[in-house]
C-alpha cells in the first residue's frame, strides 16, 4: 500500500489543524502551509498526492494558485480540492473550470471528506501510485553543487524545529485573545437586548393600568348628574356595583404592582450577573495578556539561543585554502542554506562575513608558480609573504564570480529583512599564534598554523527595532 501525502493550504491555523486531523484519521500524511506563495515554493521540492486549497487568502488567492499549479507540467496532474465558505453554482463551476476536481464546504464533516477521497480514489486502501517527493533541480548558476555544512546538519535542524514550535505559541495566544474579546461583546449585546425587552414589558403593563383608571374616572364623572336623580334604592344598587368595581380594580392594581416589582427585581439580578460576567472577562483578558507577554519573551529567548547555536556550529570549520579567494562558491552555498533556516525561524538582520588571512611560507616550482614546500623543508626553503596591512585587507575582500552572482540574487530574494555584509581583517587577528620565525622551523608546521588562521568568521546581527 503506497503512502499518501496531502498538502493543506489555508491562512487559518485552526482550519489547517481541523482538516489535517481528519486526513490523518484516514491514514494520510499531511503537510501544511499558510499561503498560496508558500504552497508554490513547497511544490518546487515535493509533489503531494493531493492538495486542499482555500479560496480567500492574503496575497495570491486559491484560484490564482490553481492556475499556477496546473500550468506547471510537474504538478498539473495533482488533484486539487477547493474548500471554502462560499456557495453557489457559479463559484463551483469557476473552480472546476480552473482545474479543481471537487469543491468542499469549510464546515466539512468527516463523512463528507471520506466520500470525496473515495470518489477521487485517494484513500490508502485504494490503488494509488503517486511519487510523493521530487528533488528539484534548481537552476542556480552561482552555486553549482550547493555545499552544506555536514558538521552542522542534524543538530541545527532539531534546534530550528524547537524554535518554530515556540514561535507558533505567539499566533495561538493572539487568536485566544481575539475570541475572548468577541465573546465579551456578544454577551454585552445579548444582556442589553434582554434588559430592553423586560423594560418594554414593564412599560406596557404600567400603561394598561393607567388607561383602566383613567377610563373609570371619566365614566364616573359622566354619570354623576344621572346619579343624583335616581331613587335611594337605585343609588344603593349602583353604589354597591361601584364598590365591587373598585375592589376588582384594586386587586388588579395590586397584581400589576407585584409584577412591576418582580420585573424590577429581575432586571437588577440581570445587571448584577452582567457585572460579574464583565469582571470575569476582564480578569481572563488580563491573564491572557500576561501569558502573551510571557510567551513572546520565551519565544525571543528560544530564537536568540537557536541563532547562537547556529553561529557556533558554522564557525567550527570554515577555513579556505591558501590559493582560494576568501568569498568563493563553497561559501555561497553554505550561506544560502543558512539563510533559508534563518528566514524560516523568523530571524531578521545581517549575516556578517569577516575574512582572516594566513601567512603562508611558499616555495616556487619550475614553472615559476608558488606552491607549498615539501614535507621536510624549513622556512629557509620558502618565502613568507610579508604584505602590508592595506594589501592584506584588500586581498581579504576578493570574491569569485559565483559569489558575486550569489550576492545579487540574495538581495533580490530577501530584501532588507536579511542582508549579507563583507569585511576583512587581513593578517591582523590570527586565531592561533605562529611558531618561532627561524630558518630551522619546519615549513609544514608553520603552514599548518597558517591554514587554521585562514578562515571566515560568521556572525548573525539581529535587526534593531526602534
Amino acid at each position: 500500500m503506497a503512502e499518501i501525502l496531502a498538502l493543506v493550504v489555508d491562512d487559518s491555523r485552526m482550519a489547517r489543524y481541523v482538516l489535517s486531523k481528519m486526513l490523518k484519521e484516514q491514514g494520510i500524511n499531511v503537510d501544511t502551509v499558510q499561503s498560496a506563495e508558500e504552497a508554490l515554493g513547497y511544490l518546487c521540492t515535493t509533489i503531494p498526492s493531493m492538495i486542499f486549497m482555500d479560496h480567500t487568502m492574503p496575497g495570491m488567492d486559491g484560484f490564482q494558485a490553481i492556475r499556477a499549479i496546473k500550468n506547471d507540467p510537474k504538478t498539473a496532474s495533482v488533484p486539487i480540492m477547493m474548500y471554502t465558505s462560499k456557495e453557489g453554482e457559479v463559484y463551483m463551476n469557476q473552480a472546476l473550470a480552473l482545474g479543481a476536481v471537487d469543491v468542499l464546504p469549510k464546515q466539512l464533516k468527516p463523512m463528507q471528506l471520506i466520500q470525496v477521497l473515495e470518489r477521487q480514489q485517494l484513500l490508502p486502501h485504494q490503488s494509488f501510485n503517486t511519487k510523493h517527493t521530487l528533488t528539484s533541480s534548481k537552476p542556480v548558476d552561482f552555486t553549482a553543487p550547493i555545499i552544506t555544512a555536514r558538521d552542522v546538519g542534524q543538530d541545527l535542524e532539531e534546534v530550528a524545529k524547537e524554535a518554530e514550535r515556540s514561535i507558533e505559541n505567539k499566533s495561538f495566544t493572539n487568536e485566544v485573545k481575539q475570541i475572548l474579546d468577541e465573546h465579551k461583546e456578544i454577551l454585552a449585546t445579548q444582556s442589553d437586548e434582554h434588559s430592553q425587552t423586560l423594560l418594554r414589558k414593564l412599560d406596557q403593563k404600567v400603561d394598561a393600568v393607567s388607561d383602566t383608571l383613567a377610563a373609570f374616572v371619566k365614566e364616573t364623572r359622566e354619570n354623576s348628574g344621572i346619579f343624583h336623580k335616581l331613587s335611594d334604592t337605585t343609588k344603593l344598587f349602583f353604589l354597591a356595583i361601584n364598590i365591587v368595581v373598585i375592589i376588582i380594580l384594586g386587586t388588579t392594581t395590586t397584581q400589576q404592582s407585584t409584577q412591576i416589582k418582580q420585573l424590577t427585581s429581575n432586571n437588577q439580578i440581570l445587571n448584577e450577573a452582567l457585572s460579574i460576567q464583565d469582571a470575569k472577562a476582564e480578569s481572563t483578558q488580563t491573564t491572557l495578556e500576561g501569558e502573551l507577554k510571557s510567551n513572546l519573551y520565551k519565544n525571543q529567548l528560544h530564537l536568540d539561543q537557536w541563532v547562537a547555536n547556529l553561529q557556533w556550529a558554522l564557525n567550527r570549520k570554515n577555513q579556505f585554502a591558501w590559493d582560494e579567494k576568501p568569498f568563493n562558491r563553497k561559501l555561497a552555498g553554505l550561506i544560502q542554506s543558512t539563510a533559508d533556516k534563518l528566514d524560516t525561524a523568523g530571524f531578521k538582520g545581517t549575516i556578517s562575513l569577516t575574512s582572516h588571512l594566513g601567512l603562508f611560507c611558499l616555495a616556487v616550482n619550475e614553472s615559476g608558480d608558488p606552491e607549498l614546500p615539501a614535507e621536510l623543508q624549513t622556512l629557509a626553503d620558502c618565502n613568507l609573504n610579508d604584505m602590508n596591512e592595506q594589501q592584506a585587507e584588500l586581498l581579504g575582500l576578493e570574491k569569485t564570480v559565483q559569489f558575486a552572482n550569489f550576492l545579487a540574487a540574495f538581495e533580490r530574494n530577501y530584501g532588507s529583512d536579511l542582508q549579507v555584509s563583507l569585511h576583512s581583517k587581513g593578517l591582523s587577528a590570527p586565531a592561533k599564534d605562529y611558531p618561532e620565525k627561524s630558518i630551522e622551523t619546519s615549513a609544514s608546521t608553520w603552514n599548518s598554523v597558517a591554514e587554521q588562521n585562514q578562515r571566515i568568521v560568521i556572525e548573525f546581527m539581529p535587526l534593531q527595532l526602534e
